[in-house]
């Protein structure tokens, strides 16, 4: 969960900082080992009421758009704006 953001792109920022740094070689033993991620990043609009059925709608969000950026390949981002869902 990331608060006070100026604008979606500073999410986006965010979730690509988080794919790339762990996109980064590291040791495991004597191998090297990298990771990759997808992300799913939901949009909460201040002027829904904030309770438990909205938290819960927002993680449904961002975990199908995590899935849709699987679905493009490794180390992607996606909204769930985009896939009609925010």
């Amino acid at each position: 969960m990331l608060q006070d953001l100026e604008a979606p792109e500073a999410a986006a920022a965010v979730a690509q900082k988080i794919i790339d740094r762990l996109a980064e070689p590291f040791l495991l033993g004597s191998a090297s080992a990298a990771i990759t991620a997808s992300v799913g990043i939901a949009l909460y609009r201040p002027e829904l009421p904030a309770n438990l059925d909205l938290a819960m709608n927002l993680l449904r969000q961002a975990d199908a758009a995590m899935y849709a950026a699987k679905q493009t390949g490794k180390n992607n981002w996606r909204f769930a704006e985009q896939l009609g869902l925010g």
